[in-house]
């Protein structure tokens, strides 16, 4: 979830959707904080998992949570890949491979440093000293280039990528 706002600017159709916040429990305090000092109230179909994954993995978090895994399910997990584990985000890959069909997950995973340059490079940089201070590395075993992302997750199982 981070600081996403999907579920507060959601459009009329997506009211019928079941939407599950999950993030790590200081961020999403922070989230919360921030809608509550802004009065924005949760829709109705929203309700928060509170996960870290140093601790249990995405399919115990979400056993606390309104989650039903019998329904086909669309997994949002925008700039999360390389704050975490390898084996971490892979757990998460075959949480969603075990989800019903019709189930899908988009995500953004990082290149690694050295295929940068120029510009790209200077922000990466940045990043890293920028979320590095903040107690939130990112993990360089999680980045990796395109073609080894797209061998790696049909290696898992994933018919389309």
């Amino acid at each position: 979830a981070g600081l996403d706002t999907f579920a507060y600017r959601q459009p009329e159709w997506a009211s019928d959707l079941s939407i599950v916040e999950v993030d790590h429990p200081a961020t999403q305090d922070l989230k919360r904080s921030c809608l509550d000092r802004l009065s924005v109230e949760s829709p109705s179909n929203v309700t928060f998992c509170a996960i870290d994954f140093d601790d249990s993995t995405l399919a115990e978090g979400l056993r606390d949570s309104s989650f039903d895994p019998d329904v086909p399910t669309y997994v949002s997990w925008l700039g999360v890949t390389p704050y975490l584990p390898r084996q971490t985000v892979e757990d998460v890959f075959k949480f969603v491979l075990s989800l019903p069909p019709l189930s899908r997950i988009t995500f953004t995973f990082y290149l690694p440093t050295a295929s940068l340059d120029g510009i790209d490079l200077e922000w990466m940089e940045w990043l890293e000293a920028y979320v590095s201070e903040r107690g939130e590395p990112f993990y360089a075993e999680s980045r990796m280039e395109a073609d080894q992302m797209l061998e790696w997750l049909q290696g898992l199982g994933f018919s389309s990528v």
